[in-house]
């Protein structure tokens, strides 16, 4: 931002945005930042599991131990 005089952040990152657009349309194989950014947020669900997470934390499974409970079945009222 210093570099282009720009001082109100929202201005900022509005030029953020819209060179990273840019950027990847004019990339060759890439069909824009929605796109881009879509793959790597599935790639990164993938990896990390967090879709699944977030799956357990709905149904109140908060930690390893939560989900072994869950798992064998055990409702913690024993």
């Amino acid at each position: 931002m210093a570099s282009r005089g720009i001082e109100d952040i929202g201005e900022g990152i509005g030029e953020y945005y819209s060179q990273a657009k840019l950027y990847h349309l004019i990339r060759k194989g890439t069909d824009g930042i929605e796109k881009y950014v879509g793959r790597k947020v599935k790639a990164k669900n993938r990896r990390y599991n967090t879709v699944l997470n977030e799956r357990l934390q709905a149904q109140g499974i908060e930690t390893g131990y939560d989900y072994q409970r869950a798992k064998d079945g055990d409702d913690g009222n024993a």
